[in-house]
């Protein structure tokens, strides 16, 4: 068991990527840091120009990464927090005017939490078995092979894997807590260390 978390923790960290978040997707009612980095709801309405790639109902931004080849895997901190989404979508996903709930059939494939309940978002709603909360998601894309992974960070443990088919190119997804709510901690990407190369699997 342990070598065989070790050998899933190498492979994560050389398929790590440096996820930045594409403030010109990010709903008018989320703030990204400087950096790129966290987002977060605010209560007032941001002053930026209503571009065709930004959502203007559901309150969420992407990652400026586009996948269409390759594995890729990165670290999300959801810690304090008590309502997030996280995962990835296509490309083509809708951004506007009617909103759209965040599952497969729409093009997404995501991890939530809502009202004290993890939940993988299919067609039926998958909830996931988790002792104690949540602080940190790691996701684990294999473009090829259709698979889209989440894992408990802390506990070295997976959450929920989806399998599907990938027909252009995906990016990372995040909703985080809408202002006014318990939190407004919003969702912060961790930078994951790179593995030494030498360092056998």
């Amino acid at each position: 068991m342990g070598n065989s978390i070790r050998i899933l923790s190498l492979l994560m960290e050389r398929t790590s990527k440096d996820i930045i978040l594409d403030k010109d997707t990010a709903h008018p009612y989320l703030a990204v840091s400087p950096d790129g980095k966290c987002v977060k709801s605010v209560t007032k309405k941001q002053d930026v120009p209503d571009k065709p790639e930004r959502f203007d109902t559901m309150p969420a931004v992407l990652g400026r990464n586009r996948f269409s080849s390759g594995s890729h895997y990165w670290e999300v901190e959801v810690a304090g927090n008590s309502k997030w989404t996280v995962g990835i979508c296509v490309e083509s996903v809708n951004r506007k005017g009617q909103y759209i709930s965040a599952k497969t059939q729409s093009g997404f494939w995501t991890l939530c939490l809502k009202d004290g309940t993890y939940k993988a978002l299919s067609v039926s709603h998958h909830v996931l078995q988790v002792t104690g909360p949540l602080l940190r998601v790691g996701i684990f894309l294999q473009y090829k092979e259709g698979l889209i992974s989440f894992y408990n960070v802390t506990e070295c443990t997976i959450l929920h894997t989806f399998k599907s088919e990938f027909t252009e190119p995906l990016r990372p997804y995040f909703y985080p807590e809408p202002a006014g709510e318990k939190s407004t901690n919003g969702l912060t990407i961790v930078k994951v260390p790179a593995a030494d190369p030498a360092v056998p699997l």
